[in-house]
């Protein structure tokens, strides 16, 4: 029996297609499937093609895998090498990330409304398949990075369009240091 194995471009189109079909017939949408869909389009980890995993010099690389012809959503691979972290953020829009290749640190943080600032709340080893998803606002206050040696490579789908990646999706936030016991 010969195996057929999948395209990368047909997989990003497979899993794009799976997307506008949820966003066309959800009524109340849920961004933690699309993080299973994420999850589901790399059950074996990261298949992208070496392009699209090259990390950056100065700090994470984004690499667009889709833009929605619709400028709904935008899939991007981000690539992170040891010590990259992305700034404590909220979101601007709704967002799923699943990690395909290395292992991530996913930090927490609570919003303090009196200090107009992000309070530390707890964090998550992410391993391949494991990530994590949240609507607009302040319900998901995180900084996600690479804490371990090598590279580690997470897939992400934001609803902007491509066009609007800048200052479309991260709201940074100040931290509230809390004092050492």
């Amino acid at each position: 029996m010969t195996r057929i194995i999948e395209e990368p471009t047909s997989r990003i189109a497979s899993l794009a297609s799976a997307i506008d079909s949820l966003l066309a017939s959800e009524a109340c949408f849920d961004p933690r499937v699309i993080q299973r869909m994420i999850r589901d389009a790399f059950p074996d980890g990261n298949w992208l093609p070496r392009p699209m995993c090259q990390p950056g010099d100065e700090g994470y690389a984004r690499h667009v895998l889709h833009s929605d012809a619709a400028d709904r959503y935008t899939i991007v691979a981000l690539v992170w090498t040891q010590g990259q972290h992305s700034p404590v953020h909220a979101h601007h829009t709704w967002c799923a990330l699943c990690v395909v290749e290395g292992e991530l640190l996913e930090e927490f943080f609570a919003y303090d409304p009196d200090g107009a600032a992000a309070v530390p709340a707890g964090s998550a080893c992410r391993q391949v398949g494991e990530g994590s998803s949240g609507t607009a606002g302040l319900h998901l206050i995180h900084r996600v990075g690479n804490a371990r040696p090598g590279t580690a490579i997470s897939v992400h789908i934001y609803g902007v369009a491509t066009s609007e990646m800048s200052s479309g999706i991260n709201h940074v936030l100040p931290v509230v240091e809390t004092a050492a016991a």
